[in-house]
């Protein structure tokens, strides 16, 4: 029998196609009136599976569209969170959603995360 973990995921797929980018954690904060400001902090490098693609279009319940220009696959320890920013190769990306994988919710092999080209 074989088993499956997040260590094949980091040895393999991250180890063969990961490429290393820039990962800005975003601050969300609100102001007295509700308008939202986002605080940029410190960037560190870290290797992820990047795929961009042709943009794809979703409608939000509030009838925006949003776009999505492609994905990353982090590992599971890496922290990663909605709104912030990836660089790579000049172009800057917002992260759009974190979704961990893995066959049970408590076993994770890796993050996926959504994004989107700002």
């Amino acid at each position: 029998m074989v088993i499956v973990n997040s260590d094949d995921f980091t040895s393999n797929a991250l180890a063969d196609f990961g490429v290393e980018v820039s990962r800005t954690p975003v601050t969300t904060t609100f102001t007295g009136n509700g308008d939202e400001v986002q605080t940029d902090g410190t960037h560190a490098d870290i290797t992820v599976v990047l795929h961009v693609r042709q943009p794809q279009y979703e409608q939000l319940e509030t009838g925006q569209m949003q776009r999505k220009d492609g994905y990353v696959m982090t590992a599971p320890t890496q922290t990663i969170n909605k709104n912030d920013k990836i660089t790579y190769n000049g172009n800057t990306y917002r992260v759009l959603s974190v979704l961990p994988r893995g066959p049970t919710g408590s076993i994770v092999f890796y993050k996926y995360c959504e994004i989107t080209l700002i």
